[in-house]
């Protein structure tokens, strides 16, 4: 505004210092040449004067207005065709003074609707007392402001979460409050199943460390039972003595599928129940043969 005023100043200095240059030159030879009082060419300058320097200044607002509109206009089109919903709502009744086509297409309210609502009608009621502190806090604020992600409601109930940031602005004299809110809500829940996939896989990895690690030695003792049970066949000439080794591998073989089998159980379920230590159930297992 200041620049645009300042020219306007400066035209108008230059165009009435050089009519007063240009007039007096002018005059004085039509003076000369004719018989004309000088107050009469005295009048007659003054009104040019005044004439001209309107046009020149009729021009200058009309050219300066045009510039005006068309940034409006702009102004204006950057607004409504925004992407992104954005609104101006009054800073002391905060109720809705313009809103954008995305703000209708999200919410679901026409514009007349919006111009019936105050911002609190768009935030469930338990939401209430944290927007009138956010608005305090904008009072105390004035310049741009990130009020981060907040929870809307739409007209149909459901909720959305969105990232607000505002702007002051001034219209007559008024002081209004620009808002875009970006629409983040498939982004959270995206980020909270990616977190929670995060979680169960590290869940899923400490829980085959720590089935590994604690059952290692549960599935070495019937295998070590049944090595040295075959050893034990391997030397022995005694038929009755290899029968009941024979009768023991099948035991201790019976014990490392049933422990298999509740590994595999315990990571289906994702659920580790350490196994406790089974009684002995041949010589190999108890130590007394090998």
């Amino acid at each position: 505004m200041r620049p645009v005023a300042f020219r306007i100043v400066l035209m108008y200095g230059l165009a009435g210092v050089s009519w007063i240059a240009i007039s007096d030159a002018l005059f004085y030879q039509i003076h000369s040449s004719k018989d004309v009082p000088l107050l009469c060419m005295g009048t007659v300058s003054a009104l040019l004067f005044v004439l001209i320097t309107c046009f020149i200044l009729y021009r200058l607002i009309q050219r300066y207005y045009k510039r005006l509109r068309l940034s409006e206009k702009q102004y204006r089109t950057y607004f409504d065709d925004n992407p992104i919903p954005m609104w101006i709502y009054d800073r002391e009744t905060l109720l809705f003074i313009a809103v954008n086509d995305a703000a209708v297409l999200k919410y679901g309210y026409s514009k007349e609707e919006f111009y019936n609502m105050s911002i609190l009608d768009i935030r469930p009621p338990e939401d209430a007392g944290k927007v009138m502190e956010a608005v305090s806090d904008r009072l105390e604020k004035p310049d741009y402001k990130n009020f981060g992600v907040w929870r809307h409601r739409r007209k149909d109930g459901s909720d959305i979460f969105a990232h607000i940031t505002s702007h002051l602005t001034h219209t007559n004299n008024e002081q209004h409050v620009m808002i875009a809110a970006e629409d983040v809500t498939q982004r959270l829940l995206t980020e909270e199943r990616l977190q929670q996939a995060n979680t169960e896989l590290l869940r899923q990895n400490n829980l085959l460390r720590e089935i590994s690690w604690a059952q290692s030695h549960n599935v070495r003792r019937p295998l070590a039972s049944i090595l040295g049970l075959l050893n034990v066949i391997r030397i022995s000439d005694d038929a009755s003595e290899r029968e009941l080794c024979i009768n023991y591998i099948e035991i201790s073989a019976s014990e490392l599928d049933i422990m298999v089998y509740e590994i595999n159980e315990q990571i289906n379920q994702g659920v580790y129940h350490e196994t406790p230590d089974l009684k002995p159930k041949n010589p190999v297992s108890a130590g007394l043969l090998y």
